[in-house]
């Protein structure tokens, strides 16, 4: 297990607290019925919280004790994993579809997807991108990670910050369908009511060397076609019917002060490489796990505006 020892600190206590009806004469609060049902209620939801990363050993990484990093395994690593999972981060292993939009299923195994999980976690953050989990690193994992058993697109998640679950709404006043932000690979999808439905990690274009940046451009797109079963295209042009997995998502390039919609070489589709997802490793497009595809493909439409941006 490679659990590294790092400085000691100060522990960080939790406090719950109970919630009282105040009398209208001033006299001591008494509980009622509905307030205690709500502070039970409150409760519960604040335990699923505690219960997340309530081994004790995760004591000593909150003071900063130790440290975990590739190679690590255990049940500390699993808690982690789980959580990752249900912030749109795919952490390695299996792609299977949990049933609440997550795909995967933690091992606890610190392996290396765990590990680019860990990196773009700290690239939202703007923490430096170890992809170890210190101190620093799991004191923002346990700030904004969903309660157990939900996601950060489960309705009664509490956004933390507009930067961990950004708004569709465009710099042009637009609402986007969707936004892939290519420096933590991810893609979010939103609804009708412009609430974010589901998170999926991805694989974007690789870094091209003389900026730094991904060679998957920034800006607006819009859905120009879709195609089912993409295995034609990809014997064409890569003599591979797998290259495109199961779906294939065609993105324009969309000007919004025209409205015109022009040829791009960019798609949205599934992959042949599933250990790409989370990268920066592909030619320009956006990559999905195959079962994340499926679920993406019928929710985009010709014309929905897809939003790129760093």
């Amino acid at each position: 297990m490679n659990i590294q020892p790092a400085a000691s600190s100060d522990p960080i206590g939790a406090l719950i607290k109970g919630l009282l009806t105040q009398k209208k004469d001033g006299s001591a609060p008494v509980a009622t019925a509905s307030t205690e049902i709500q502070a039970k209620a409150e409760i519960k939801s604040d335990q699923l919280q505690v219960q997340r990363f309530s081994n004790p050993e995760f004591e000593a990484l909150r003071q900063g004790q130790i440290s975990l990093s590739r190679g690590a395994s255990g049940d500390m690593v699993k808690s982690i994993q789980d959580a990752f999972l249900g912030m749109g981060f795919w952490t390695g292993g299996s792609t299977a579809h949990q049933g609440n939009g997550v795909y995967g299923k933690a091992d606890g195994s610190f392996g290396p997807k765990m590990q680019t999980a860990v990196r773009n976690f700290q690239n939202n953050r703007g923490l430096p991108e170890t992809g170890v989990i210190d101190k620093q690193t799991f004191a923002e994992i346990e700030r904004l990670a969903p309660k157990l058993g939900e996601t950060i697109w489960s309705p009664g998640y509490g956004a933390k910050d507009d930067s961990f679950v950004p708004s569709n709404l465009l710099p042009n006043g637009e609402r986007a369908r969707a936004v892939v932000d290519l420096s933590e690979k991810r893609l979010f999808l939103y609804d009708n009511d412009n609430k974010v439905k589901t998170v999926f990690s991805v694989a974007v274009g690789k870094i091209n060397q003389a900026n730094g940046q991904s060679i998957t451009a920034t800006g607006y797109r819009k859905v120009d076609n879709r195609l089912n079963n993409p295995g034609w295209l990809g014997e064409q042009l890569w003599q591979n019917a797998e290259i495109f997995g199961p779906k294939l998502l065609s993105l324009g390039q969309y000007n919004p002060d025209t409205g015109r919609v022009s040829n791009h070489p960019h798609e949205i589709h599934g992959t042949n490489n599933q250990n790409s997802i989370g990268d920066a490793a592909s030619s320009g497009c956006v990559r999905m796990l195959n079962e994340a595809v499926e679920a993406l493909y019928p929710e985009l439409q010709k014309g929905d505006v897809v939003y790129i941006r760093d």
